[in-house]
């Protein structure tokens, strides 16, 4: 990944929203320097103490019942210790003292700016409305950044503007690939622009509309496999302590007004 385009952008963005010792300041997936200085044991003592049955979640999903499932697990991993007791880390959403501004150089062909903002988690109040601004700014293909920089004004050649949402923060990230020949400050000036524009004035009806609708499809499509009913299953324990935590986020992308989105936004 650190090979491919701006791949070495998120080592920047991670350590200018996050201070230092925040938990989320360091990429989750790590890095080549991790991945260089680690031993076999390191490895080893890593699985160790985060993999255990007490830190677990095991989802039975499709012809089965209790009744014939649990001498199964018990059969199979009853005999398997318990591991460290693992507590996640706490961490809360940071607030920059000023705004950072940074510039990377690399070999790629267009100029690439991002804003990115760090935000609240994925069981925040605002967790929904956050990802529904997202898409309705850059993640349809009719969206608003699309309309206004790709096929109106063609500045741009590509955006997108989407919430990536972990258990205690999420980043809210708005990227605008600028077209060769184009004035990036300019460009960047106008995506601002448009930003401010919908921070002030939030989205219409029909935008929220069709983003929500876009959502519960995909959640319903996935619910239709086996595995895809085993994930959300076990998500919903994991983060929240309630399997049936997919249900609550299909009621809220249900309900999600313009007002929440402005509201979340501002």
């Amino acid at each position: 990944g650190d090979n491919e385009p701006y791949g070495l952008f998120e080592y920047a963005q991670l350590e200018a929203l996050f201070p230092e010792g925040h938990p989320y300041r360091h990429s989750t997936i790590g890095s080549m320097a991790d991945l260089d200085a680690a031993s076999l044991e390191t490895v080893r003592n890593w699985f160790r103490d985060n993999y255990g049955p007490n830190n677990a979640v095991v989802v039975l999903s499709g012809d089965i019942d209790a009744a014939t499932a649990r001498p199964l697990m018990e059969r199979y991993f009853g005999a398997i210790a318990r591991g460290p007791v693992n507590t996640p880390a706490e961490a809360d959403v940071p607030t920059l003292a000023a705004p950072v501004v940074a510039v990377m150089q690399d070999r790629v062909a267009a100029t690439r700016l991002t804003r990115s903002w760090a935000v609240p988690g994925l069981l925040s109040d605002d967790a929904v409305p956050l990802s529904v601004a997202a898409s309705v700014l850059g993640g349809l293909a009719s969206s608003r950044l699309d309309n206004q920089l790709v096929r109106g004004e063609q500045t741009a050649v590509q955006v997108s503007s989407y919430l990536s949402e972990f258990h205690r923060v999420g980043i809210f990230d708005i990227s605008v690939n600028v077209k060769p020949g184009e004035d990036a400050a300019a460009v960047g000036a106008r995506l601002d622009a448009i930003v401010a524009d919908f921070i002030a004035r939030g989205p219409t009806a029909e935008e929220v509309a069709r983003v929500a609708t876009q959502y519960v499809s995909r959640r319903i499509q996935s619910l239709e496999q086996v595995n895809g009913k085993a994930n959300v299953l076990a998500e919903g324990q994991l983060y929240a302590g309630d399997p049936d935590h997919y249900k609550k986020e299909l009621a809220a992308y249900a309900s999600v007004t313009p007002a929440q989105v402005t509201a979340a936004m501002q």
